[in-house]
């Protein structure tokens, strides 16, 4: 009876320690008061405020109770990685919500200025990512990104389940520019079968994200690459992320780093805060620029490297740009 107390409290423990971590980067979520605000750099993303709520649950249990910091939301995942690759993740806020599901920055517009947001905030993305979805914003939105954006700028998440046959129709009437977009619909379809059969026959973990199943995106004739999730079997925290979001097609067809692991991949929530080099993908920093300055200056002076420290590395491009930074400071 005692143990069966003790593991009660040890996973109520964690769960406390989980939602304490979720609400405190709820909180410090950024909030975008006028598109005015918006870095130059920016990815637009889409999608209902159901979505929201599914994408932000205790999605990975088995993993969470044991890294209960660490424990990201699928939106978590998502904008990381895109933030390192494209710039800040900005989403339209659900109007009165009082605190935002950590993940995508937020801006909040009226219901009647919600269209006039998209377009204005769409037509300055460096990449728009929207979630599909058969309620009649999402078909709006669809519709727009079609006549207005260049193909290659967006990228279509696919939850995981099969969708209406009728509005899967309207979805490729929307994109008359690319020649095979039921193809890759179909192969989400037929990627979706195989996981369930798999997790049928128990070869496959329990672990399917919810909102994230498929991503399809389209090369510069207009022809749409579709990619699955594909969660390793190995340690949650060396997962590669770009593979396991199903975003290694995007990142082939962009020529960025196909690597970024959980440890590696994402570093600080603060790194790479200074302005980079359009080709430096931003996916391979370990350190926040304070603590790469800090290591920087401890070797330089000779003295033993922080505990924390050891076996982290600055990112050469990172450090290349700082030093440019810090010349210019100096000559000036």
């Amino acid at each position: 009876m005692l143990v069966i107390v003790a593991i009660l409290q040890l996973i109520s423990f964690h769960e406390t320690a989980y939602k304490v971590g979720r609400f405190r980067r709820a909180i410090a979520a950024k909030r975008y008061e006028s598109p005015s605000e918006l870095p130059e750099d920016f990815v637009l993303y889409l999608r209902t405020f159901g979505t929201d709520v599914r994408a932000s649950k205790f999605q990975y249990a088995e993993i969470d109770m044991r890294h209960s910091i660490d424990a990201f939301t699928e939106e978590e995942f998502l904008c990381l990685v895109l933030k390192r690759a494209y710039g800040e993740v900005v989403a339209l806020g659900r109007p009165g919500e009082r605190l935002a599901h950590p993940g995508a920055a937020r801006h909040y517009a009226a219901d009647e200025e919600w269209r006039h947001a998209v377009r204005t905030f769409a037509s300055r993305a460096s990449l728009i990512v929207i979630q599909l979805h058969e309620g009649d914003h999402t078909k709006w939105e669809l519709r727009h990104l079609a006549s207005n954006v260049p193909l290659e700028r967006i990228v279509l998440l696919v939850a995981v389940h099969a969708y209406p046959r009728e509005f899967i129709e309207e979805v490729i009437a929307y994109f008359p520019d690319s020649c095979n977009l039921r193809q890759a619909y179909n192969a989400h379809v037929l990627a979706l079968r195989q996981d369930i059969e798999r997790l049928k026959l128990g070869q496959k973990k329990p672990f399917l994200p919810t909102e994230y199943y498929s991503v399809i995106c389209f090369d510069g004739s207009g022809r749409a690459q579709q990619a699955s999730v594909n969660w390793g079997e190995g340690n949650f925290l060396t997962q590669e992320l770009i593979e396991a979001l199903a975003l290694q097609k995007l990142f082939g067809l962009k020529r960025l780093p196909l690597h970024g692991t959980m440890v590696s991949g994402l570093g600080g929530l603060e790194c790479c805060r200074l302005g980079l080099y359009k080709e430096h993908s931003r996916l391979n920093c370990r350190l926040t620029s304070q603590a790469c300055m800090k290591r920087r200056e401890e070797e330089a002076q000779g003295w033993p490297v922080s505990s924390y420290l050891e076996g982290l590395s600055c990112c050469p491009l990172c450090l290349k740009e700082r030093r440019l930074m810090s010349s210019a400071q100096d000559l000036s």
